[in-house]
């Protein structure tokens, strides 16, 4: 009897402007040298109406060649996003902070759940932090900086994309492309259940919204420096 294998690919429908992408650079020690440099985005992205996405198939495995006639493509599936997803970046905690609100992890950083709570950033405060703020400010408008520093050290940043350019992958851990408003984006979809696949740059459009967020074990900082902003 012949193996069937699924492969899901989920993405949600927005509008084209104001589009919310996140990215997560996780440094801390324990995940090894290898890792160090590449970062996590959303299990569902965000993608604009009218805009290409583009996805990977898998035609060669240890098992050898999947035969291309037996691939079967299913009529697409419609279903309404989660309203705690659609807008906000975090997950809701309740009134007694005890209890978070279900939140599906595709579409929300896994920080959101694991840490208790975001401290906002205080002018003049000393933050344990590598993430170089002068360059951000070339490319983005920094709305808001928050930090956690219960277990590793997180930092939160909100960005909007305010020039067109191209950002190297050395201090997001994944490129991005930043277009004119009126251009055409085109984004990775992943398979579900993968937070790094090709590692393909990330698209925005001037006005879009990136979330970064950014973690370190806290033994690992050898100096402070404010964040001017």
């Amino acid at each position: 009897m012949k193996e069937l294998h699924k492969v899901v690919y989920k993405f949600d429908s927005t509008k084209r402007e104001g589009k919310l992408v996140w990215i997560y650079k996780n440094e801390c020690k324990h995940h090894g040298a290898l890792e160090k440099h590449k970062a996590m985005t959303q299990g569902i992205p965000q993608i604009a109406v009218n805009d290409n996405i583009e996805f990977a198939m898998t035609f060669y495995t240890a098992k050898g060649l999947a035969d291309l006639h037996s691939i079967k493509w299913l009529p697409p599936i419609l279903e309404s996003t989660p309203l705690n997803c659609k807008t906000k970046p975090r997950i809701e905690l309740e009134e007694d902070k005890a209890k978070k609100v279900f939140s599906d992890l595709s579409r929300v950083c896994e920080l959101e759940d694991s840490e208790a709570e975001w401290l906002d950033f205080v002018v003049d405060r000393q933050l344990k932090t590598v993430v170089n703020f002068r360059k951000i400010r070339k490319w983005f408008r920094i709305e808001r900086v928050e930090y956690s520093d219960a277990s590793n050290y997180a930092v939160k940043i909100q960005l909007r994309a305010r020039k067109k350019c191209r950002v190297t992958s050395r201090l997001f851990g994944i490129g991005i492309n930043i277009l004119n408003k009126g251009e055409e984006c085109t984004n990775e979809v992943k398979k579900l259940g993968l937070w790094i696949e090709r590692n393909s740059d990330i698209e925005l459009r001037i006005g879009d919204l990136l979330i970064f967020y950014y973690s370190k074990s806290l033994d690992e900082y050898s100096e402070f420096q404010s964040i001017p902003y």
